[in-house]
């Protein structure tokens, strides 16, 4: 399974990605929204984690990219955020984390939506 981890705080990002990859997933890590777009243009993942604060193009901009597409939508995007959340990103995201958050909760979730995601992007 592949995973995007798409963080602009370097530690939280790599911390995120071993995680992933001790619970079997392989990762991209992507620093920001643009770098982000231009990764699932290439390859698309199984899930998404996606920060909502970043340079470049933000958190909410990249979700409203993708759930304008017919492959976005298909992608489960589990949303990470120390802010507020606003009900049209609640209604855009498969699943919230709210920082800080454990790393065993970001594997049990990023598990849960795949485990329920449409299996066609595999």
């Amino acid at each position: 399974m592949h995973a995007f981890v798409v963080e602009d705080d370097p530690d939280l990002r790599e911390l995120a990605s071993a995680a992933l990859e001790r619970a079997g997933w392989t990762v991209d890590l992507v620093e920001d929204g643009l770098a982000a777009l231009g990764s699932i243009r290439r390859v698309i993942p199984q899930v998404i984690v996606l920060d909502l604060r970043m340079p470049n193009l933000d958190g909410v901009e990249v979700l409203k990219l993708l759930r304008s597409t017919e492959v976005g939508r298909q992608i489960p995007v589990v949303v990470t955020t120390g802010a507020a959340i606003d009900d049209s990103v609640r209604a855009l995201a498969t699943a919230i984390l709210v920082k800080p958050f454990s790393l065993d909760d970001l594997v049990r979730v990023v598990t849960e939506v795949t485990e329920s995601a449409v299996p066609s992007l595999a």
